[in-house]
């Protein structure tokens, strides 16, 4: 590519722009498109108010002075803002409201606002970036009596950012999308795998669960018959204990009943005796 002053770029001294014309090989034409349509270039300027209320006399109206200081301080503040990595272009709108010099608590509801229009690369997208409070910020600080809440920004990706990426900008993280699930921000095609490895991870957690009560249940007649102290010990649980633990029972059981046969047969003696 060449780049060359146009034949009619004024220079720094007249107070004019300066422009550049730029020219590349036929091969590079739709790449050199490209480029420039990532930049945002070529810029194109509507009428504003600062045109429409250009100086016509030698004393300027106060309508007239009033426009230029809005104008000016909005085009500051939008050039500050292009200077961000991966801003294309930028324009703000300020709202000062009319000031009741015969009733000034009627001024104390009135506030100045802001509107912020961004063009961008995709790095608004970011939730992690914080781009859009940076941006409220700024202007909220660079205007007097300005809140923070009344400043609204409106960011707008460009549509076409063609395969190539502009020098020193990065667009492949920055043209992912990212969502917010359960407060935890991630790409939007990493989405689907997320949801599928959590909720595996809950049900192998629930399965777990349901194992261990069932164990629990199956083996907690084992732990009352030994103790539950063999439950902490290293060495294993012995079955001749276990074995001795349900003769042991099954002898208590048999004394029982054969206690409780006596006890009948000295009832019926008892009852022949009387009879």
């Amino acid at each position: 590519a060449q780049k060359k002053a146009a034949a009619d770029a004024q220079g720094g001294a007249a107070g004019g722009a300066l422009y550049w014309d730029i020219s590349v090989s036929e091969g590079d034409a739709i790449e050199a498109m490209a480029q420039l349509n990532n930049a945002g270039l070529p810029r194109r300027r509507g009428q504003n108010l600062l045109g429409i209320f250009q100086e016509g006399g030698l004393v300027p109206s106060e309508m007239q002075e009033k426009v230029r200081f809005q104008q000016g301080l909005a085009e500051q503040i939008a050039n500050t803002i292009r200077k961000i990595d991966g801003i294309i272009d930028a324009d703000v709108q300020l709202s000062f409201p009319e000031e009741d010099v015969f009733n000034p608590e009627a001024n104390k509801d009135k506030k100045v606002t802001a509107s912020v229009y961004v063009k961008h690369t995709g790095v608004m997208d970011d939730p992690n970036a914080l781009l859009e409070t940076k941006i409220k910020r700024l202007v909220a600080s660079s205007i007097n009596g300005l809140d923070f809440q009344n400043v609204t920004v409106i960011a707008d990706r460009a549509r076409y950012l063609g395969d190539t990426t502009l020098i020193g900008d990065n667009l492949t993280d920055k043209d992912k999308d990212y969502v917010s699930v359960w407060s935890i921000v991630m790409a939007k095609d990493s989405v689907g795998r997320f949801r599928f490895l959590f909720f595996s991870f809950v049900l192998i957690i629930l399965a777990c669960l349901v194992l261990a009560v069932w164990m629990l249940y199956k083996f907690l007649p084992v732990l009352s018959a030994v103790g539950y102290s063999e439950l902490f010990k290293l060495a294993p649980i012995s079955t001749a204990q276990l074995r001795a633990e349900a003769v042991a029972a099954a002898e208590g059981s048999g004394e029982e009943e054969s206690e409780e046969e006596e006890e009948d047969d000295e009832d019926e003696d008892e009852d022949e005796e009387e009879r």
